[in-house]
């Protein structure tokens, strides 16, 4: 969660049902081995009867981890680093973090140095004329 929610913070849960979780939430939940874990929610769906979310954290490129609603503790409200405490669940930073990670940053990175590459040729081609 290295975007919006940094080591060394200490984070705020207010304990909730996964039933009320919005897409593009942060949920502390405890995985099938026992480890804690606040990611973000990307889905919400069913599988096999049971209600899934699937999460993943915001600097993680891997595939989504699929988390059953009974292992949801509740939903990150705030971070606080020092004196500095910011609100993690208003609407636009569900929003952007939601648009940052479906939206990877490759195909950007691509069409920028595509788009300099023209640039620079054109620069140069109209030097030499």
């Amino acid at each position: 969660m290295a975007r919006f929610i940094r080591d060394g913070e200490v984070l705020t849960v207010a304990p909730c049902d996964a039933s009320v979780l919005r897409l593009g939430d942060v949920a502390l939940y405890r995985n099938a081995v026992g480890g804690l874990f606040a990611h973000r929610v990307l889905r919400k769906g069913w599988a096999n009867g049971y209600a899934l979310l699937q999460m993943r954290g915001d600097a993680s490129r891997g595939p989504c981890e699929a988390v059953p609603a009974d292992a949801i503790l509740g939903r990150v409200v705030s971070a606080r680093r020092g004196a500095n405490v910011r609100k993690v669940d208003t609407f636009a930073r569900r929003w952007m973090a939601l648009c940052r990670i479906h939206l990877t940053p490759l195909p950007f990175v691509r069409f920028a140095i595509a788009l300099r590459r023209w640039f620079t040729d054109r620069l140069v081609t109209s030097a030499r004329v």
